[in-house]
């Protein structure tokens, strides 16, 4: 039996415009020993460039499928590696004669930027529609999306970036 090898992942290397709600799944080329895939060999850190922060995530092994789910939402713009430990004390190969993965295998990864958000002045009781209702029940300030946005200034609202 050989050792186990990394197919794909997802999210791709350098992907750039990743969602936030978005899990890192290993296919690998034979199954593999759920017993070895842990925190410490399967991981998420964010911001690899400063300072690594580790994500807390729940892994799942189904066959020759690693999957990481982050317990929340990734951080907007922020930059991730996606690491399956090699090596004596990495992810190995299902069986008896399972073998560990030769080396790490490594994901940077970009998520996408936050979307724009715009805020408006409302006057009490007024109604907005544009996709979305937006009712005010008290004079206020709503958040709105960019398209709720144009609308708003279309209607000759005053709309100001957030």
């Amino acid at each position: 039996m050989s050792a186990p090898n990394v197919e794909s992942v997802t999210p791709i290397q350098g992907a750039a415009a990743v969602a936030v709600g978005s899990t890192v799944v290993w296919n690998l080329d034979q199954n593999i020993d759920d017993t070895t895939v842990t925190a410490s060999t399967a991981y998420l850190t964010k911001d690899p460039a400063g300072t690594p922060t580790a994500v807390a995530a729940a892994l799942a092994v189904v066959n020759d499928v690693i999957t990481l789910t982050p317990s929340a939402p990734l951080t907007a713009g922020a930059t991730y590696l996606a690491t399956l430990v090699g090596g004596t004390t990495g992810v190995k190969a299902s069986g008896a004669e399972g073998e560990r993965m030769a080396a790490s295998y490594v994901t940077r990864f970009a998520v996408a930027p936050a979307a724009a958000s715009y805020t408006v002045d409302v006057p009490a009781g007024t109604a907005y529609l544009a996709g979305d209702a937006v009712t005010v029940s008290a004079e206020g300030t709503v958040t709105l999306t960019a398209a709720q946005a144009r609308q708003a200034r279309a209607q000759g609202w005053t709309v100001a970036a957030v």
